[in-house]
């Protein structure tokens, strides 16, 4: 029996049990539609709970495993990732990271880039790498910025003129239309590419490690690196950080066991092998329109399928750390987020029955549409049992039926329920158990967490967060998939990352329906059933209370607390990574540098960001025409009111023309020169 087969066996087998038990309960007084479809329902939420339940028991006995041959037996398995690279292949490769931006905040991003540069650097395989930052921000001033950035990191890095950057004219197929631009333009002159996003960061030795597993395996299309969580402060960061620390790694090496060569793509921190990519990636568009149909927007599981398809082994590197990026501030920022991917992940399920696709992407297309069905499922799920609670309060009992003197009594399932409801919870934390159990039982990992005491005591935080907040993921996730269904599709928006807070009314304008369902329900199921109210209470509770809950987890205030008490800790806020301090460290030089940003009216004025601008311009090899009657109404505004007065799309026009930008520099510094003496190229003069 394979691995899977055992999975599959295991979810069937329990989730049947369940099943068979809850179908008991519901029609112990006769079956009607009603139980029927509360018993489908509840099959389809059990098989997707179950499903991760073994998957998260596989990952905890690979991991186990590892760790005890690390501490007792296997000591090539516990060699730092230098040693274990001497084991292998020597061989070097080039290897391009790309990191596609859009309106993104140009200091993170680059700071980030020398964090790495640096880190890449004491590995000594410096030589190896180029990166390349690809652009699609269409805010003027925060190109500009991108630009400053740049030309600062690149000449601190002179001596290889490893760091590129391109700015597209055209925004063609978003994020998976920027590499494929890069693959055209450049991707002959690389083996491998890895994919970042803009707020991710790896450590050089992954860098390196991950070139050297591509080099030892020809075959290999890809490799995924799970990424963790880092660089939270508001309270809900830190619990999504805390929370993927210590249950992620079951979460992955599960996958990893799972999947063996027949993995997928999570979009970022992974490496490709450029040829495998460029010959199988083309995305098709979806027939029809929009949200379901056209421009493919979960780009990654298609890519990985398009490229198992072609026979590329695609794996997961669960067993390496060293990956990271940011999450969402606040719980709205992270709907947001969970909106564009609902709309990306049910168009899969059109790709779930398309010719010659593997197994393995049928389950990944599958999966991701579960991820969000699965709440429109459970909101149903509570529908159909609150209207059984209203039928069956507003029903007289009968008795007796025909002409039969023999009453016949209602039949009590209260243990059945409440064996089975401690069942279900079973099913729910003892996953988080087991990645608790992983902590205290390595010595490093529960120092660098705070502790054995702090991160039990975290661990339950994190449950009772995590149980409050549930409901109103629910609610807002079944409205993502029913706006999907009735035609609603989104754009593309950039991400809040790093800190933040929620407003008042931001919060109110987000739950208010969320507080008024869970008001109402709560009132009619205690009026109507008193006896279910005690049973319904954490989901009640949570939509009450989703208005506070949002204001509390976006406070920075108490994140930054509980980090300095010790509890939520990441692994890696006990025991930093280099990279991530050197990154910070970056990141508050700057901070007390209070250097003005670079904008429109300040490049304009500034020769040397003159010529790095027109020079980015002319060498991507693309401008945008300007109109010349235009081009002479604007810097006759120019001239007469200055850089300031021009409008955002003013900027844009003049910025992507690199001959239109120049004369507008020659002419405002004419301009300036005509004024009197006591005038400088200060734009506010």
């Amino acid at each position: 029996m394979s691995h899977r087969d055992l999975l599959a066996l295991l979810t069937v087998g329990t989730a049947a049990a369940f099943i068979v038990a809850f179908g008991h309960i519901v029609t112990a007084d006769g079956l009607d539609w009603l139980d029927a479809g509360m018993i489908l329902l509840h099959a389809v939420l059990t098989l997707w709970l179950v499903h991760g339940l073994w998957l998260a028991i596989a990952g905890f006995c690979v991991v186990a495993s590892r760790r005890l041959r690390e501490r007792f037996g296997d000591q090539r398995a516990a060699e730092p990732l230098h040693v274990r690279r001497q084991r292998r292949s020597t061989s070097s490769a080039r290897t391009a990271i790309t990191i596609p931006v859009y309106n993104e905040d140009a200091v993170r991003v680059f700071s980030g880039i020398r964090a790495m540069l640096e880190s890449i650097d004491a590995t000594g395989h410096g030589d190896e790498f180029d990166i390349f930052v690809l652009s699609d921000t269409r805010d003027g001033d925060l190109w500009l910025r991108e630009e400053a950035e740049w030309a600062a990191l690149r000449a601190v890095d002179s001596p290889r003129a490893r760091l590129f950057y391109r700015r597209r004219l055209r925004n063609v197929g978003r994020k998976s239309g920027n590499i494929k631009d890069f693959l055209e333009r450049w991707g002959g002159n690389y083996e491998y590419m890895i994919v970042f996003d803009a707020d991710s960061i790896m450590s050089g030795e992954t860098l390196v490690e991950l070139v050297r597993r591509m080099n030892d395996a020809p075959g290999v299309g890809l490799i995924q690196v799970p990424p963790q969580p880092t660089r939270g402060e508001t309270l809900f960061a830190r619990l999504q950080e805390f929370a993927c620390s210590v249950y992620g790694p079951l979460c992955s090496a599960g996958l990893s066991w799972l999947a063996r060569g027949d993995g997928n793509f999570w979009g970022h921190n992974a490496i490709i092998r450029v040829r495998a990519f460029v010959e199988n990636c083309d995305l098709p568009h979806l027939p029809g329109r929009a949200p379901l149909g056209g421009e493919i927007l979960s780009h990654d599981f298609v890519e990985a399928a398009l490229m198992r398809r072609a026979g590329w082994e695609l794996r997961m590197a669960d067993d390496l750390g060293g990956s990271w990026e940011e999450t969402p501030p606040t719980i709205i920022d992270f709907a947001k987020r969970d909106r564009r991917w609902c709309q990306g992940n049910l168009q899969h399920f059109r790709l779930l029955f398309a010719r010659f696709m593997h197994p393995s992407s049928r389950y990944y297309f599958g999966t991701g549409v579960m991820a969000y069905a699965s709440s429109l499922a459970w909101m149903s799920f509570l529908l159909v049992g609150g209207y059984e609670i209203v039928r069956r309060s507003l029903t007289e009992p009968v008795y007796f039926q025909g002409d039969s003197s023999q009453p016949i009594w209602p039949v009590s399932v209260e243990h059945e329920a409440v064996a089975l409801l401690t069942l279900t919870l079973c099913v729910l934390f003892v996953p988080k158990i087991l990645g608790l159990i992983l902590v205290l039982i390595d010595p490093h990992r529960r120092r660098a967490q705070g502790g054995a005491i702090r991160v039990t005591l975290s661990v339950l935080i994190e449950s009772i967060y995590s149980a409050l907040i549930a409901p109103v993921m629910m609610m807002f996730h079944a409205s993502f998939v029913l706006s999907v269904l009735i035609g609603g599709s989104v754009g593309w928006g950039t991400q809040r990352r790093g800190v933040g807070g929620t407003a008042l009314g931001e919060a109110i304008q987000a739950h208010w329906l969320h507080t008024l369902i869970g008001v109402v329900a709560g009132v009619g199921v205690y009026v109507l059933a008193p006896d279910v109210f005690w049973w319904t209470l954490p989901i009640v509770l949570g939509l009450v209370l989703s208005i506070p809950l949002t204001l509390l987890s976006s406070s920075t205030r108490i994140g930054l607390a509980l980090r300095r008490a010790g509890f939520l800790l990441a692994e890696e806020e006990g025991a930093p990574s280099p990279v991530l301090a050197r990154l910070e460290h970056i990141l508050r030089q700057r901070e007390k540098q209070s250097q003005e940003p670079m904008d429109f009216p300040r490049a304009i004025a500034d020769e040397r960001m003159a010529s790095i601008h027109a020079g980015l311009v002319r060498a991507y090899g693309e401008e945008a025409d300007v109109d010349p009657t235009a081009l002479e109404a604007i810097e006759s505004k120019l001239r007469t009111e200055g850089p300031g007065a021009l409008t955002g799309q003013e900027r844009v026009t003049i910025l992507q023309n690199a001959g239109a930008f120049e004369q507008l520099h020659r002419s405002w510094a004419e301009a300036v020169a005509k004024m009197k003496p006591a005038a400088s190229l200060d734009p506010a003069a």
